[in-house]
């Protein structure tokens, strides 16, 4: 039988007090103005080579328990986004995006307030068309390490080539690129 790392829960932490800092903690922009602080939660996730639905079980049980703790935090107001970044190669050395569709499916079962944004977005179209169009800002974002249309974002908004200490770090470390506004 496989065994489980449980790393404990987000409860051994004074979280009342993990609150207040976030509420008082403020963030100033280039242009002097402030704004409250914004937590991002990156999970990194890689199952290796996934032939079938049944190399999934036990990563997907996994996932569901640490969601649940995700959707505690999010209730209480402490998480402002889940970014999940995934590794996972298909056959052929190829993205496999089948494990970030199962963490979305997930994330809409386990996370109250992802489900609530895709019900808006299926209620209100207009919402929906600017969705699909990259204009939604959704508590859950999935990214894929080796997606190739991630360098061609980059390249067009001017951030890929930068070298040195500005430069956009390979591999899930990235993601917290992504996550800064």
């Amino acid at each position: 039988m496989t065994r489980v790392l449980d790393l404990e829960s987000y409860r051994n932490f004074d979280l009342e007090e993990c609150i207040q800092d976030k509420v008082e903690a403020r963030v100033v922009d280039e242009t002097g103005l402030s704004s409250p602080i914004s937590i991002s939660l990156v999970v990194p996730v890689r199952f290796g080579e996934v032939k079938g639905e049944e190399d999934w079980g036990l990563e997907e049980r996994t996932f569901n328990r640490i969601l649940r703790e995700v959707s505690q935090l999010v209730d209480l107001g402490y998480l402002d986004e889940l970014i999940v970044i995934d590794g996972t190669m298909g056959p052929e050395r190829r993205p496999d995006f089948r494990v970030l569709q199962q963490v979305v499916r997930i994330a809409y079962e386990e996370i109250g307030l992802f489900h609530d944004q895709v019900e808006m977005l299926h209620k209100y179209k207009v919402q929906g068309e600017m969705a699909r169009r990259g204009y939604a800002d959704l508590f859950v974002k999935v990214v894929h390490q080796f997606d190739r249309n991630l360098q061609k974002v980059l390249l067009r908004y001017g951030v890929s080539g930068l070298v040195g200490a500005f430069g956009v770090p390979r591999g899930k470390g990235a993601a917290l690129w992504i996550s800064m506004p």
